[in-house]
């Protein structure tokens, strides 16, 4: 892939361009609908028939079919960071009551779309996609480590970063996928009392 397709693709990923939102959305929910039908070979040609859109239209938002799974798991991760960041900013609550929130968000999003977090960890590439999808969380948690620790510098957030993302995704996918009977409500405790004061306040463990 040409880095100018990869440019576009990132910019298209970020617009808030009517046509371009409504293209994602429609292949998002072709997604959606592949995992909860359980369809075994999920291809571009059958997201693209589902979604009603052209072949050419899917590549000039995805390189691949991972790449939209992996827009589609992130979702679940993606609305927590700007409310966290803010909540923070703003210094109206205390950080344990925030920390909680918005893990509660993320458990929320992920356990209401557990089909498809299921389907996705069970393709062929779960383990890149997890990956990809540990650098995506940590790349918008770089924005509340900031909020948080504003006197430290770059590397030493991007470690803190990479810290919470991974162990955020890794527990909760598991959870996830490997199904046992640990409520919604058991493992936002369990997260939480695992982070940081700085990030937790007083409901860290």
């Amino acid at each position: 892939m040409s880095e100018t397709q990869a440019a576009r693709r990132e910019s298209l990923s970020l617009t808030d361009d009517s046509r371009a939102v409504q293209t994602r959305t429609r292949l998002t929910t072709a997604f959606h609908e592949a995992a909860l039908e359980h369809q075994t070979d999920v291809t571009v040609t059958w997201l693209c028939d589902r979604a009603g859109v052209a072949r050419s239209t899917f590549y000039t938002h995805y390189s691949t079919v991972d790449d939209l799974a992996l827009a589609a798991l992130g979702e679940f991760f993606a609305e927590a960071v700007p409310f966290d960041a803010e909540r923070r900013a703003s210094r109206e609550l205390e950080l344990g009551v925030i920390a909680r929130q918005s893990m509660e968000l993320i458990i929320k999003n992920l356990w209401e779309g557990r089909e498809l977090v299921r389907f996705t960890m069970a393709m062929g590439s779960k383990a890149a996609i997890q990956e990809r999808l540990i650098d995506d969380v940590a790349t918008d948690a770089l924005t509340i480590v900031r909020v948080s620790l504003p006197e430290l510098d770059e590397a030493d957030v991007r470690i803190r970063a990479d810290w919470l993302a991974a162990g955020t995704v890794v527990a909760a996918l598991r959870w996830i996928v490997e199904p046992k009977d640990v409520t919604p409500e058991h493992v936002v405790e369990q997260l939480v009392g695992l982070m940081p004061r700085w990030l937790a306040g007083e409901a860290a463990q």
